[in-house]
């Protein structure tokens, strides 16, 4: 069974887009993310739906910053637990 890419290094007009899969092979999932924050592979898409941004990343640790909305919320009114723990 052969591997498919559905959005091969695309980039949409928000600037957010995937990571080609020839270079998801070339790098180290550290080398990926810090790619991201410095700007040289966009944003996936999901940090605009969940409003957030990878800020830095080292060994072991990956720091995002956001600030959840109206639509990040559970029926009781709180930020849903997924938004939190992602």
């Amino acid at each position: 069974m052969s591997e498919v890419e559905l959005y091969p290094g695309r980039v949409s007009p928000l600037g957010l887009g995937t990571i080609p899969h020839a270079d998801i092979l070339k790098y180290t999932g550290l080398e990926l993310l810090q790619r991201i924050v410095d700007g040289k592979y966009p944003a996936p898409p999901i940090s605009f739906q969940l409003n957030f941004t990878l800020t830095e990343v080292s060994e072991g640790r990956a720091v995002f910053r956001g600030m959840p909305s109206e639509r990040h919320l559970n029926p009781l009114g709180s930020v849903h637990g997924g938004w939190a723990a992602t």
